[in-house]
């Protein structure tokens, strides 16, 4: 008996003008093609939409699963022979304002990394009944690595407290280590929402502590 093994690893083909016939797709597919790839850097909507068709028609017939990736383009300005031969100066050209986009990025990045290391504190803990002095501590039992901050690349920073509570914060937007400062600044172009990211630095948000009621 045989055993079958599971192949973990995909083969990505890219469908070109050389590779799009019926034909040359069934071959790919046998030989054992997962993904198909578009590139829609180059060509016509109605002719990456007839090689679509062709690869579902060709992995049907195959009786096989075959995923189709559409790899679209960044934003670029494409020009012919410019008028006069001069460059077009750059506060003429329609590129959107990605400041906007990076800190989204920034935000759920941290957010993400202070999520995971907020969990490797209370699972440090639960084992032994403190927490961690450093971030180090968590390595490598609780995490791979010290969590990084995505906006200087430097630890995230992290502050035992005095009442056995912890801080975890980014440096936030401005890149200044503000100690954890949760007020918001005085000016922000983040627009941010009440959150661990409207503050100064970018503080992991503390449940507060349970009060046992009193005994009568």
């Amino acid at each position: 008996m045989t055993e079958q093994v599971m192949r973990h690893t995909k083969i990505i083909a890219t469908i070109g003008p050389a590779s799009r016939s019926p034909t040359i797709i069934e071959q790919m597919i046998d030989a054992g093609v997962d993904i198909c790839r578009l590139n829609f850097s180059h060509g016509s909507h109605e002719a990456h939409g007839e090689t679509f068709h062709r690869i579902r028609a060709a992995a049907a017939k195959a009786g096989k699963v075959i995923a189709i990736l559409q790899d679209l383009s960044g934003p670029k300005i494409r020009t012919g022979r410019l008028k006069g031969g001069t460059p077009v100066a750059q506060s003429e050209c329609p590129y959107p304002n990605y400041s906007s986009a990076w800190r989204a990025t920034a935000r759920n990045l941290n957010s993400h990394e202070m999520m995971i290391t907020a969990i490797a504190l209370r699972r440090y803990h639960r084992q032994h009944g403190r927490m961690p002095g450093e971030l180090a501590a968590l390595v490598p039992a609780y995490l791979k690595a010290v969590p990084r901050d995505i906006v200087d690349g430097q630890p995230l920073r992290y502050r035992l407290n005095a009442d056995g509570s912890f801080t975890l914060y980014s440096i936030g937007e401005d890149a200044t280590d503000d100690g954890g400062d949760k007020r918001p600044p005085v000016a922000s172009s983040s627009g941010s929402l009440p959150g661990f990211s409207s503050g100064r630095d970018w503080v992991w948000p503390q449940l507060a502590a349970a009060v046992e009621p009193s005994k009568p």
